[in-house]
């Protein structure tokens, strides 16, 4: 039915690159195969979509997981290039430039709750960790303020006040 529908809109489906997840109460329920073109569609617990990770569950949720990874690799690699150097802003500027992108892709687009929040500020915050060599969280803060870089949660904050 889907295939037909489809194609009045001279669109073709993959079978072989599409999956299938169940969001919902019953989202851990085993469920029978699904088919596209005598191909058997996938069940997973995590589809990409667009870049972002939606994972099966009670609720709509999404997995940033594979966007911490990505932030941290090259977060690393800047870090790993520019350990010599004293310039602290400097170092920061290239980790907002080049890897927070990757951390605050599509996030407009979510309502994040508090625990998502949470989870991605605290890669943002490793990066002043690693600069200024400190665990302090009122150092960070001052550290945050003082060169003009927002905590992850003012940066959604604004992103959302902007896009909405």
């Amino acid at each position: 039915m889907c295939r037909s529908e489809l194609a009045l809109f001279d669109l073709q489906v993959n079978s072989k690159k599409c999956a299938a997840i169940r969001i919902g109460s019953r989202y851990k329920t085993k469920c029978n195969d699904l088919r596209l073109e005598n191909n058997k569609i996938q069940w997973t617990t995590e589809v990409k979509y667009l870049g972002i990770y939606i994972a099966a569950a009670a609720k709509f949720k999404c997995s940033f997981e594979a966007a911490k990874a990505k932030y941290y690799r090259s977060s690393n690699a800047i870090l790993a290039k520019l350990e010599n150097n004293n310039n602290k802003p400097v170092i920061l500027k290239f980790i907002s430039t080049m890897a927070l992108p990757c951390l605050t892709y599509s996030l407009e687009a979510l309502a994040l709750n508090k625990t998502e929040l949470i989870s991605l500020n605290h890669p943002w915050t490793r990066a002043f960790e690693k600069t200024y060599r400190t665990f302090d969280k009122n150092v960070i803060k001052q550290c945050q303020l003082y060169t003009g870089f927002m905590p992850m949660l003012h940066i959604i904050y604004v992103v959302n006040f902007i896009f909405n």
